[in-house]
């Protein structure tokens, strides 16, 4: 967990360099990081709650997240899109 927080540290910092160079899309760079940024700290949370259980809990944990990913990407992309 500690190493994905320190990924993201490094990851809002370039994007608020970025934002800076490009203030007109500021609020795009951040609301399209911050869906995948979320995304990524409840797969890590859950990675690390159903890591103490057996390995058949972990595996279907990851199954359905995957699932849960796939349909939030692209409901996501669908907005981005259309909005």
């Amino acid at each position: 967990m500690m190493l994905y927080t320190y990924t993201v540290m490094l990851v809002i910092g370039i994007a608020s360099i970025i934002s800076g160079l490009y203030i007109n899309m500021a609020k795009e760079i951040f609301f399209g990081i911050s869906a995948p940024v979320f995304v990524g700290f409840a797969t890590v949370y859950f990675m690390i709650k159903y890591s103490n259980y057996s390995a058949t809990n972990l595996n279907k944990m990851l199954m359905s997240g995957f699932a849960i990913k796939f349909i939030f990407y692209g409901l996501y992309i669908i907005i981005i899109f259309t909005v």
